[in-house]
């Protein structure tokens, strides 16, 4: 693969010399987007991608996962993804693909919302600012809805660990005895 991109603050984004743009997608439901669910942490963690990573399969036109943050970054600066989303990630990871992003025509912020800022670890870049919007929407709605289960589950007498899908011997959703994990969506 002899792919090199570059960008430079107020001068564009290129692919091998050759300027580059993002797509002019502005529907969730007509967009190809990436995100990351193998990041995670911990139950907690595990939970919220995956709770999310559903919620982007429902309204999206498609959803991948490529496992590099800077190449993802840059197909989508490149126009061969329409958005990407991922938390958990250093600085150092995102850097310099959200400014190629930009310079491409693209959008980024916080997963939450926010303006972005590279030392949060979370990050939605987009190719519209409609189609951001719209992303940000999805992931607020999934994690209210994921701490909403959270609380209901405290409410019931539920522990946090049975809250995650932990729980001792359950051999449809936890922690099984060699260890691997299941969780329903």
């Amino acid at each position: 693969m002899d792919q090199l991109f570059t960008a430079q603050k107020g001068k564009g984004a290129f692919l091998n010399g050759k300027p580059i743009s993002t797509t002019k997608t502005t529907e969730l439901s007509q967009s190809l987007i990436a995100l990351e669910i193998s990041l995670a942490k911990g139950p907690e963690q595990d939970i919220e991608l995956f709770k999310r990573t559903e919620a982007c399969i429902k309204a999206a036109r498609g959803v991948r996962s490529l496992g590099s943050a800077e190449l993802t970054l840059c197909y989508v600066a490149m126009g061969a993804l329409d958005a990407y989303t991922v938390d958990y990630l250093y600085c150092w990871d995102v850097a310099a693909g959200v400014c190629i992003i930009k310079e491409a025509g693209g959008v980024a912020y916080e997963t939450s919302g926010k303006k972005f800022d590279v030392m949060t670890r979370r990050v939605l870049t987009a190719a519209t600012e409609e189609l951001a919007q719209e992303l940000i929407a999805l992931i607020k709605k999934s994690d209210a809805n994921c701490n909403a289960d959270k609380i209901r589950g405290l409410a019931n007498g539920k522990t946090n660990g049975e809250m995650n899908g932990h729980t001792n011997g359950d051999k449809t959703n936890g922690t099984h005895q060699n260890g691997t994990q299941t969780v329903d969506l």
